[in-house]
């Protein structure tokens, strides 16, 4: 798998954990995981992802204010 792949494959994944409020942080969780495994070997691909769950959390945060 590419760094380009990787990196889509954890944006896809946070924005399921965003819709998903039931599996959503288990799927973060996941990400951040495989991210630490990377560190070492790929450190912009896990960064990257690792990006991508903190959006996913703020953006789930902002919904959840919002539908308040």
């Amino acid at each position: 798998m590419t760094i380009g792949m990787t990196r889509v494959f954890a944006t896809i994944l946070a924005g399921l954990a965003r819709e998903r409020p039931d599996r959503g942080e288990s799927l973060l969780g996941y990400v951040e995981a495989e991210a630490g495994y990377l560190r070492d070997k790929m450190p912009g691909t896990a960064d990257a992802m690792r990006e991508a769950c903190a959006e996913a959390r703020r953006l789930r945060s902002r919904d959840r204010v919002a539908a308040e």
